[in-house]
């Protein structure tokens, strides 16, 4: 995580460099200085509508297809299944000497 935190600043110092161009103060306030001809048009507030109503209903499903049970959901229009959670088989262990698997059903006692 640190490798890519240092290549996104390096990129943005050299964009600075390269364009003289402040775009970290962009990044903070969200504006950015531009002549007249070059800024957006629209906003388009149709399309932003449309685009959150379909969001909105992909995330519905999914919601309204998770099962409790297997941890899993089905992706709308798409007929495929998404595993969210770890499944859980017989005996505890999904592999190996199982001691992992058993460690980890157990953390949350250790608590008390």
């Amino acid at each position: 995580m640190l490798a890519v935190v240092g290549v996104h600043v390096l990129g943005v110092l050299l964009h600075t460099a390269r364009h003289r161009e402040n775009i970290t103060a962009g990044m903070l306030h969200g504006r950015k200085a531009v002549e007249a001809g070059q800024g957006i048009a629209s906003a388009r507030p149709v399309a932003a509508a449309i685009f959150l109503v379909l969001i909105g209903a992909w995330g519905f499903t999914l919601i309204r297809n998770y099962d409790p049970a297997t941890q899993a959901t089905s992706l709308p229009l798409l007929g495929m299944s998404l595993q969210l959670g770890e499944a859980e088989r017989e005996g505890g262990a999904e592999g190996g000497n199982g001691s992992e698997a058993s460690d980890r059903g157990h953390h949350e006692d250790e608590d008390d």
